[in-house]
């Protein structure tokens, strides 16, 4: 059974499919749902597919993304096939995101990384409230817990 609180958050998984749809980072739609929030310990964690991660936080230069992962990408968005290795090495040699873009103007005047800590910081109050019961019932369990060793 699922954690009562982390079925409460769910919204935040909502809000953050459209804060990657606003950074345009949909291509397939795979990633968007993927995300998931899930209670690990005493936190909340969000997890979903690997590249995930580089999608939030861009990718440095110096190393090659899969080409698997780029040809896929092609792929989707329709690009000719001809353009996966040029798009690999150019992402090796940047990084993500690569601005400033030649061919897509419109993505010089978006934000293209961290679509999770935008997410949070315009959603704070309304996660403190949610996690605020949760925490209230723990600190009143263990409240009472100690009342009752006496």
């Amino acid at each position: 059974m699922r954690n009562y609180t982390a079925m409460k958050l769910e919204w935040i998984i909502d809000e953050l499919r459209a804060e990657l749809q606003k950074q345009q980072h949909i291509a397939s739609g795979a990633m968007a749902a993927s995300l998931r929030i899930e209670k690990d310990e005493n936190d909340y964690i969000v997890t979903g597919v690997n590249y995930s991660y580089w999608v939030n936080f861009g990718r440095v230069a110096g190393k090659r993304p899969p080409i698997a992962a780029i040809a896929n990408w092609v792929n989707i968005k329709g690009l000719p096939k001809e353009a996966v290795w040029p798009i690999t090495i150019s992402i090796g040699n940047k990084g993500t995101p690569g601005q400033p873009y030649v061919f897509w103007e419109e993505g010089n005047k978006l934000k293209r990384t961290e679509f999770i800590e935008d997410t949070i910081t315009r959603c704070k109050d309304r996660i403190t409230e949610d996690l605020a019961a949760e925490w209230q019932a723990i600190i009143f369990e263990k409240f009472k817990n100690k009342i009752l060793e006496k």
